[in-house]
């Protein structure tokens, strides 16, 4: 038997209250934390929410928020969840939360991940672990796949898909290259999963004693995961060429005339009344413009409200997460760690991938 690295220890809570939210919450929530890493020195956390139809059936996703450095709040509150803010100008107290109608986890089991550590409430305990890219990222989501199965081998059979929007479309085809390659490898959490399925019915000393340690060995030593497919919303896949392609395409599409596309290389593309110079705007401002986007959305949060957006906004939500995520009420209630939150934070991440040759020869394992 081979393991995908060192055991990571996993703890979780069910949520059966969220301070915002009327009453009990209709759906199961789980939260928790997963160390990851060879000395267990990333803490990811994780947000679960089971399907309100068939959990022991239904699809489980796991959801990655782009960023890279953004809270899967974004996911659970902001996309697909069962929660969204009401929208109600801020007053002082917990922002209130409503249940949406058109939350994926009516059908699907998901699994919001906070990656890589520094988003949302995951954190590193060293310095060094606390820088990461690409790769590294799509490694660690890997591991904690195998090890959150270890502790959840009642959804092993179920259909896995892989999902995420904006900058996880450059980690979710390596995420599903890496769970394909780790399975030709026997890295465990080895059978197909509809012989596990069929042989958690039949084996006698699963029937004998079905209890939570007797699964977990079993999915240790006998599963693996096959994925059945992957998600990708408005997905950034290569930096420098989506960004050169812009002009192009939009000329293509007839978006602009011939005349403006033949003088666009004497313009910046950045801001259209000031001279294109001789450097490679590509890669020495974009990172700049998305650094002061996120500083924009992170001074929300303080006291100056004449540079609010109006409640009627969606963006005025951004607002009200902070209050609600950094409410000692909430943090009680989701049991993190306390450290505060940011729905999006510029992270020391190396962005060294592309997923366009993966896209285009569905080389995925």
């Amino acid at each position: 038997m081979r393991t995908s690295g060192r055991k990571a220890r996993l703890w979780e809570e069910r949520n059966k209250y969220l301070p915002g939210f009327e009453g009990p919450l209709p759906f199961e929530l789980e939260t928790g934390y997963v160390s990851i890493g060879e000395s267990g020195d990333v803490e990811l956390f994780y947000y679960f929410v089971k399907s309100e139809r068939n959990p022991e059936n239904d699809p489980l996703m796991i959801w990655l928020t782009g960023g890279p450095g953004c809270s899967s709040i974004c996911g659970l509150l902001f996309a697909n969840g069962p929660l969204a803010f009401k929208g109600d100008e801020y007053n002082g107290t917990v922002p209130p939360l409503e249940l949406t109608s058109f939350s994926w986890t009516k059908v699907a089991n998901i699994l919001y991940v906070e990656s890589p550590a520094g988003s949302g409430f995951s954190y590193a305990r060293t310095r060094r672990a606390s820088e990461t890219s690409d790769t590294k990222q799509m490694h660690q989501i890997d591991q904690f796949l195998r090890s959150w199965f270890v502790d959840h081998p009642e959804f092993i059979s179920n259909p896995f898909y892989v999902g995420g929007d904006s900058y996880s479309g450059k980690i979710i085809p390596g995420v599903v290259q890496q769970i394909s390659l780790g399975n030709e490898k026997g890295l465990t959490p080895l059978i197909n999963l509809q012989v596990l399925k069929e042989s958690l019915h039949s084996r006698n000393d699963m029937n004998t004693d079905n209890s939570v340690e007797k699964r977990k060995r079993f999915v240790l030593t006998h599963s693996y995961i096959i994925e059945q497919g992957y998600v990708l919303g408005n997905p950034l896949t290569d930096i420098n060429l989506e960004s050169n392609h812009r002009i192009s395409f939009a000329h293509g599409m007839g978006l602009i005339s011939d005349e403006l596309f033949e003088c666009m290389s004497e313009i910046y593309s950045e801001h259209i009344l000031l001279r294109n110079c001789e450097v490679d705007y590509v890669l020495v401002d974009t990172p700049n413009i998305r650094t002061d986007g996120r500083r924009e959305l992170k001074e929300f949060s303080g006291n100056d409200s004449s540079s609010l957006p109006p409640p009627s906004c969606f963006t005025y939500k951004y607002f009200l997460s902070a209050f609600w995520a950094n409410d000692e009420k909430v943090r009680r209630a989701l049991v993190v760690i306390m450290i505060l939150w940011y729905r999006s934070l510029q992270l020391k991440h190396g962005s060294e991938l592309s997923t366009i040759p993966l896209l285009m020869t569905g080389d995925l394992g």
